[in-house]
């Protein structure tokens, strides 16, 4: 294990469970020192206890994040700082949808849209404020990186984008689709703005020596991701996912999600790659709308304004022109 600013530390999001708790056990597996940021303190510290009774050697440590919360995410980061420890990894894993085709809308502690605001949003505002260390990582060790966990459902031209009754399209008059809500939509939204993130941060990362990629992991109906929904339509949701996911070969277990998680946060293979889309450890095209860099700038200028906060760095740090001005909330 590499000692002092040397050694590799690695953030999960959503880390308890799912392909956030299998990548964990990968990534300890593999010499990283792994903090699993978690809303759920009791969960937190049984994933902990799970990994080290496998790998008795583990550097593996919970921090609580709840990425429905500002406040949350503030506390989560002056607490890593407080450690002194540097990042090598970001994971943006945790994710949840809710009910598919109900109406009933959700917000989180700062009054946005809970799929939005915890998918997007929470992610936003994490990765922003971790910048700083993943430069100084990149610069001391050569490289850091950032993986977001999307879905493919972001995509129209996939099975999964054409589910249901919508399909995923940016709409600047209702980010949060608020006007228009159904889970389904939001959750496709939100997994668009995840695509568009990743492409937009590794545009202005550029010349950092700090990558980002986004990923599919594929369907896994054993995810937590649709924990928020009603317990009846969930037990539907997850049936649906088991019978279509295998006659169609699209879904995936836990562990093929976290094994393409894994290869883009260490594999020599793509150091040094970044602003791509990937499943199954292979690049693939993402949707259409996602390659619009005019959407995805002005995307990042909308979520700069909803967290009330002033991201605006220097040219030579973004290489992109300043943002809008801020809003207050």
């Amino acid at each position: 294990m590499e000692k002092g600013k040397d050694k590799k530390v690695c953030i999960i999001t959503g880390a308890n469970s799912g392909i956030g708790f299998e990548t964990a056990k990968r990534m300890a597996r593999k010499g990283f020192e792994v903090i699993l940021a978690c809303r759920s303190v009791d969960r937190g510290n049984e994933a902990v206890k799970r990994i080290k009774r496998k790998y008795s050697n583990a550097e593996v440590s919970f921090m609580t994040l709840n990425l429905a919360s500002f406040k949350s995410i503030h506390e989560f980061v002056d607490n890593f700082h407080a450690t002194g420890k540097p990042l090598s990894v970001l994971v943006n894993n945790a994710g949840l949808q809710t009910a598919v085709n109900g109406n009933d809308i959700t917000f989180t502690d700062d009054g946005f849209e809970l799929t939005f605001g915890v998918n997007h949003l929470g992610h936003f505002l994490l990765t922003t404020l971790l910048l700083e260390n993943l430069k100084e990582t990149a610069e001391r060790l050569g490289e850091a990186r950032v993986v977001v966990v999307s879905s493919s459902a972001h995509d129209p031209q996939t099975r999964a984008g054409r589910s249901g009754i919508t399909r995923a399209q940016i709409d600047f008059d209702d980010l949060e689709c608020i006007r228009r809500f159904t889970g389904d939509r939001a959750y496709k939204n939100s997994k668009l703005a995840n695509v568009l993130f990743a492409y937009e941060l590794n545009r202005r990362l550029e010349g950092t020596k700090v990558t980002c990629n986004a990923m599919n992991p594929g369907l896994i109906p054993s995810t937590n991701f649709s924990r928020h929904q009603r317990i009846f339509l969930r037990c539907c949701f997850l049936c649906c996912c088991l019978t279509c996911g295998r006659c169609l070969g699209i879904s995936r277990t836990t562990s093929q999600g976290a094994r393409c998680v894994t290869y883009l946060a260490t594999s020599e293979a793509v150091k040094g790659v970044g602003g791509k889309y990937f499943q199954d450890c292979r690049e693939i095209r993402s949707s259409v709308e996602s390659y619009v860099e005019n959407i995805a700038a002005r995307l990042w200028e909308e979520s700069t304004n909803m967290i009330a906060m002033d991201l605006t760095l220097p040219e030579s740090d973004f290489g992109r022109d300043s943002l809008l001005p801020l809003r207050t909330l």
